[in-house]
């Protein structure tokens, strides 16, 4: 059975090109161009995995479809992505649930195998071992990463 991921991004160029992507590797996507429509798609389906844009020119955040996902199924991989890189929201977002924060212009082979890594994967790393330094491997903001 194929995975399936939900992409939240208002930016339909960046959508199409990973729903493509994600496609030519094995898995299923569907695509939501606000944090509204991907709560209420990911509400009505199943997703193994959400990557969602912080900032999506709305009411809602990033922050806002972490929390909603992870209430209705805190067993979903979410990944957040941003073009405004912040070590303290990074932080707290990670603490908060995502998998991981990475900085745009992302590269989608990176997305996959931070995917891939996640699925690999039988639980979710430790809140510890999100934060220490080894677990940014690939990431493109490793200073989130840090402890303090």
């Amino acid at each position: 059975m194929k995975k399936r991921i939900l992409i939240i991004d208002d930016d339909t160029d960046m959508c199409t090109l990973l729903s493509r992507y994600f496609t030519q590797n094995n898995y299923e996507t569907v695509v939501a161009a606000s944090a509204g429509a991907g709560i209420a798609k990911f509400k009505e389906q199943k997703f193994d995995i959400v990557l969602t844009d912080y900032y999506l020119g709305e009411e809602k955040d990033g922050k806002d479809v972490l929390k909603e996902i992870k209430k209705e199924d805190p067993s979903t991989i979410v990944l957040i992505i941003t073009a405004y890189p912040d070590i303290k929201k990074a932080m707290e977002l990670t603490t908060s649930g995502a998998y991981e924060y990475v900085e745009k212009p992302i590269i989608p082979a990176q997305i996959l195998g931070i995917i891939n890594k996640a699925l690999s994967s039988s639980n979710p790393p430790p809140a510890e071992q999100v934060l220490s330094p080894s677990s940014s491997e690939g990431s493109r903001f490793p200073e989130a990463r840090k402890s303090y």
